[in-house]
């Protein structure tokens, strides 16, 4: 986790709309059911390192029968990976069910899934934050898959692969070129990536956390990327038409005195609302973590308009006790929430759990909100 006390300017690009329209702002949402899974064996150690495996949980898909959850850590053992599944029925999350998608190996650091509007694809991104060049021992890190749902044929898309011609991974490369600006005008050396969305008129959304000069010299962001795709027989192509479509700052909304940046996209097709996830990292302690859920109309967002922040029934924000990191929809009411609380594991006994929790080392929360 990264924890930075210099301030580095979360968000200030387009200025928004004041909060002043709070009584107007009707999203209400509310918590219903928090729970913990078991990503892998409890006790589970790194060979190499010799180190214990933490299940840190980042992305997450429900496809119809199961739930996809990916792990922006390493889940180590030849018969696993860092992506799993289980079950979901109408008696809930059947935890008991979990198993390993193989496939997925071949990536490093899963950040967000999103499944495509008609569901009939899904979509897996990774960070893109890491890069070595003339050497590939990172490559892993700069993953896009997809699959046809209900297939055990997924693949991964072949720019996001090192191209010998370029001496790029040519996906990496659209995203850092069209985030170019003053200070980067041939395009931002580094950046990461924690949203994906795939919405009407078949376009990918990228969001973006992080961006700036190195990985320990950035600033947060709600940035948003969008990019056309078709899926044919041959499979799937992303075209380079890259775009800033959404670069919006939440510092101007009333009462809101947290430092957050995206962590999640999702686009629900029963409202017509994109979603969001901000999180908030002040401290290695359950009380320093936290997160918002954000939604705006899909034709706002072209216009930049402020997204509106969730509201409990009682008038007070949705917070999140957790680092919230993924989210799928259930049904077009409910929405399953993701945490990844890197290695801060809490205490007990939670005494308030707004703003308390405990988990285990092998274990990942999750939350499941009802929309108004």
């Amino acid at each position: 986790m990264r924890i930075f006390t210099l301030a580095l300017a979360l968000v200030c690009c387009l200025p928004i709309q004041q909060d002043a329209n709070a009584k107007k702002n009707k999203f209400r949402a509310e918590i219903k059911t928090r729970g913990i899974i078991n990503c892998f064996p409890k006790g589970l150690m790194r060979k190499k390192k010799k180190k214990p495996v933490t299940c840190e949980t980042s992305a997450v898909l429900f496809d119809g029968k199961q739930v996809f959850f990916g792990s922006d850590k390493r889940i180590t053992g030849k018969k696993r990976s860092a992506v799993f599944t289980m079950p979901y029925t109408k008696k809930g999350l059947q935890t008991n069910a979990r198993r390993y998608q193989l496939p997925f190996k071949k990536g490093k650091k899963y950040e967000d899934f999103t499944i495509s509007p008609d569901r009939k694809y899904g979509f897996a991104i990774t960070g893109f934050d890491r890069i070595k060049k003339r050497k590939r021992s990172w490559d892993k890190y700069n993953r896009f898959f997809y699959w046809k749902i209900g297939s055990k044929d997924i693949r991964m898309f072949p720019s996001s692969r090192w191209d010998k011609t370029t001496r790029t991974i040519p996906l990496r490369r659209r995203i850092s070129r069209v985030l170019r600006n003053k200070e980067f005008p041939y395009g931002v050396p580094y950046y990461k990536i924690e949203g994906l969305a795939a919405i009407p008129g078949n376009r990918l959304l990228f969001g973006i956390r992080e961006w700036g000069a190195k990985y320990y010299a950035f600033q947060y962001s709600v940035k948003i990327v969008s990019m056309s795709y078709t899926v044919s027989p041959e499979g799937l192509k992303i075209n380079d038409d890259a775009k800033v479509i959404y670069d919006f700052s939440t510092r101007a909304v009333k009462k809101l005195r947290k430092r957050v940046a995206l962590s999640s996209l999702e686009y629900n097709p029963a409202d017509g609302y994109l979603y969001m996830l901000t999180s908030y990292e002040t401290s290695s302690t359950a009380k320093g973590l936290g997160a918002y859920l954000w939604r705006i109309k899909l034709r706002h967002v072209h216009r930049n308009k402020a997204a509106k922040i969730a509201k409990q029934p009682d008038g007070e924000y949705l917070l999140f006790a957790h680092k919230a990191e993924g989210m799928t929809f259930l049904d077009p009411h409910t929405l399953l929430v993701i945490h990844d609380d890197d290695r801060v594991f809490g205490q007990k006994p939670v005494k308030d759990l707004r703003t308390e929790f405990y988990r285990e080392r092998h274990q990942a929360a999750y939350t499941i909100v009802h929309i108004k």
